[in-house]
């Protein structure tokens, strides 16, 4: 958890990191700023299959110092990666 006095991470930039998490996590060969904000994560979009659903989520709570309660997150809720972004900017987010 990021300390009392920790800047909150604008929007623009949780959806940088969120990109470049998903590029390593998904072993994506693109640009992480190349991927849209309305990709789907799953399926379809990006591809990440469950297993890495659930890296995503360590690394992104590592990288933004939140908790994300698995049972409150599905890919239903934050199919794409504006809708993890916003997700993570409503934890609080921080650097």
């Amino acid at each position: 958890m990021a300390l009392a006095g920790t800047p909150v991470v604008p929007l623009a930039g949780i959806l940088s990191e969120v990109k470049r998490i998903l590029v390593e996590v998904g072993s994506l060969a693109v640009d992480p700023e190349s991927i849209p904000n309305s990709a789907r994560i799953f399926e379809s979009g990006l591809g990440l299959n469950s297993l890495q659903g659930i890296e995503l989520l360590v690394r992104i709570e590592d990288c933004f110092g939140v908790l994300i309660n698995n049972l409150d997150w599905s890919v239903h809720e934050a199919q794409t990666v504006e809708d993890l972004g916003r997700y993570v900017a409503g934890l609080g987010a921080r650097t």
